[in-house]
């Protein structure tokens, strides 16, 4: 791992495609030293994927609009990826500290997504890369009350029961995409695309340690990011991304206690956020990436 490295050398080793970094963000805003308490994962034995379920609906007659999104010729109709859509996880909405158990192992989710969240297959995980994303979902089934019903939600999780574009989606975001129960058919033809997170999110980065870490050891994951992040460097070593989304820091030497820690983060714009932390613990960092008109 590098030491010491140039907002240039971080975004040269990171994103080697990715444009120069631009003016580096320094917000004014240092985290108290004041203890936060650490998100308490749900260990929720319904967070699970399930396999697709047999029963089917009773057969009704295609309306116009459902035979033209179902047709060869409807094909142009539909978003980027298709796949089916297959319910999971509780009936109600989680908590913003409640997808820590999932396996983008996010410490935080904003409320305009605590009811619409879904998981991918490894095929759209892209080694974690793909947690945090917001999508547009829309909806293909013939079983649904308004195909063609476009709704947006954020990748918290993976799916292993999910080949290619295939997802598992929350129950409300679920009845509100279909305008319908699961039961008894609980899944529909969708088809998707990625989209800014931007526009839908607000407030900043919230860093999550890892449980379990030593001064030989530590691991980080960031969650309510607007854009896609793509290299982190904790006083000047850059940490390896793990498909578990997490960041992991091993240094060379142990990890002194008392800090201070230097953080750097880089976006996939190419803009590099700085934060000087007093100690290591789970905390709103205070930082977010600027979009640039």
């Amino acid at each position: 791992m590098a030491q010491g490295t140039s907002d240039g050398d971080l975004a040269a080793l990171l994103n080697p495609r990715s444009p120069s970094p631009q003016e580096v963000v320094v917000p004014a805003v240092v985290p108290t030293p004041s203890p936060t308490p650490l998100p308490t994962p749900v260990n929720d034995d319904q967070a699970t994927f399930p396999e697709i379920l047999g029963g089917a609906m009773a057969p009704t007659e295609p309306s116009s609009l459902a035979k033209r999104y179902l047709s060869p010729e409807g094909d142009s109709l539909r978003l980027k990826f298709r796949g089916v859509a297959t319910t999971a996880y509780t009936a109600q909405p989680i908590s913003s500290f409640g997808a820590v158990s999932f396996g983008c192992g996010m410490g935080y989710v904003s409320s305009n997504f605590t009811s619409a969240y879904v998981g991918v297959g490894r095929a759209m995980f892209n080694m974690g890369f793909s947690c945090g994303q917001c999508i547009r979902l829309q909806c293909d089934d013939e079983s649904c009350k308004h195909v063609g019903k476009k709704v947006d939600a954020q990748i918290i999780d993976s799916c292993g029961n999910c080949p290619g574009a295939d997802i598992s989606i929350a129950n409300p975001l679920f009845q509100t995409l279909t305008g319908r129960l699961p039961s008894p058919k609980p899944n529909a033809l969708i088809s998707w695309e990625f989209i800014d997170c931007a526009p839908r999110l607000s407030g900043s980065i919230k860093m999550l340690v890892k449980p379990g870490g030593s001064i030989y050891y530590q691991a980080f994951n960031f969650a309510n990011s607007i854009d896609v992040i793509r290299g982190v460097e904790m006083n000047g070593f850059l940490l390896d991304h793990g498909e578990d989304n997490y960041w992991a820091w091993n240094p060379r030497s142990p990890i002194n206690p008392a800090g201070p820690f230097r953080l750097a983060i880089l976006g996939s714009a190419g803009q590099v956020l700085r934060v000087e932390l007093p100690v290591l613990r789970s905390l709103d960092l205070g930082v977010q990436f600027v979009r640039h008109n």
